[in-house]
Order: structure tokens, then sequence, then C-alpha cells
């Protein structure tokens, strides 16, 4: 008699499960990650946790914090145009957010320069290795402009939280003062990557002057 009973009081769990949670065992049609269409992203941090900056020889640097932005001052430069180089001044922004293997997600900031930067570059950053979500080169800013950037990242692999190298030691010989702000990391829910999403591809990057 236990044995017969068993199975009625298996059918009578889970009807109770789909009665109480119904709506979350509805699945959501499947969408596949073009360059051409955005997916719905989910917000996972909206300020820094932490910013530092590091420069060499012959660059005089400071930075002013605020709470949803940070200015980095470069007030002296190295004379000859051929010493300045975008690897010599650098911005390290810390999001506080891990990216999971096979996940999707859009990373998003503007940054904005009193004088024009000629030059610079972002590198994702994993915890401890450089460059391993990508890297976006090649970028300019005009005097008074904003660069407004946003990238997507799917990690094969993971490497901890993401963390922000932006390369901004490219200036003219007065030096510049750039401010980071706007940050957004969101991810796309599961049940909206498709098969064909590529590892990196830096798609929906636009550039205003």
């Amino acid at each position: 008699m236990q044995t017969k009973r068993r199975p009625v009081a298996a059918m009578l769990l889970l009807t109770m499960l789909l009665a109480m949670f119904g709506s979350g065992f509805t699945a959501s049609a499947l969408q596949t990650v073009t360059t051409d269409s955005e997916l719905a992203f989910e917000p996972l941090a909206g300020t820094a946790s932490i910013a530092y900056e590091k420069h060499e020889d012959g660059y005089t640097v400071s930075l002013d914090r605020a709470a949803d932005s940070v200015t980095m001052n470069i007030t002296a430069v190295p004379g000859s145009e051929s010493s300045r180089a975008a690897e010599k001044a650098r911005l390290y922004v810390h999001t506080g957010v891990e990216l999971k293997p096979g996940s999707t997600y859009r990373v998003s900031f503007s940054l904005s320069a009193e004088r024009a930067q000629p030059e610079y570059a972002v590198c994702f950053d994993g915890a401890a290795a450089e460059g391993t979500y990508g890297m976006l080169d090649g970028r300019s800013i005009d005097a008074g402009g904003v660069d407004k950037v946003q990238y997507q990242v799917t990690p094969g692999n993971g490497s901890g939280e993401l963390v922000l190298r932006l390369l901004l030691g490219k200036t003219g010989a007065a030096g510049n003062t750039l401010s980071f702000s706007n940050l957004s990391v969101e991810e796309a829910p599961a049940n909206q990557i498709g098969e064909s999403v590529e590892t990196i591809y830096p798609t929906y990057s636009e550039m205003q002057h």
C-alpha cells in the first residue's frame, strides 16, 4: 500500500509547487545576440567601487573623486611628444562585478576631456590578468567633448572582477583633465542569450564630440 501512495504524493507535491511558483516556470522566447539588435539587460553596477591612478616619470597626476564620477588631472607631461604614450598614465576603475563564463554583459561609461585628447584606449581587465575581457583602442576626444562608450562581452572563462584600465597618457603638451562618469555594468538575462553570441565584440560603441 505504501508503494502505491508514493506517486500520488509526488503528484500532489508537484501540483502545490506549480500553484505557488507557476509564473517562474514560464519559458521566455530565446533571442540571439547580433551586432544590430539589443537585449534587455539587468543593472549590476552603477558606480565604481574603487578608482586610482598610476603614471610614469615625467607626468604629474591627481584625482578628484565624486559620488558618481572621478576626474583625472594630468597637469604635467614629458616635453617631447614622442615621450608621451597612452599607457604612461593610467586610470583604474574597479566595477565590483565578477563576470560569469557564458553570460553576456554590456559595459558603458562616459569620458569627457577639457582639452583635445588625441588618443586613448580602454582595457577590460580581470582580477589578475590584464586585457582578459578585451580592449578598445584608437579612441580620441575633441576639446570639450564626451566619448560615450558601450562594450559588450561574453567571457569564455571566469577571470574575476571586471576592472577598467583607461590609458590616458597620450595628451597634448599642456596635459589634460578627463572625467569618467555614468558607469554601468549590466547582464543579459540567461534566457535571452543565444548560440550566436561571439566571445568578445565591441558592438554598441559610439563616439560623440
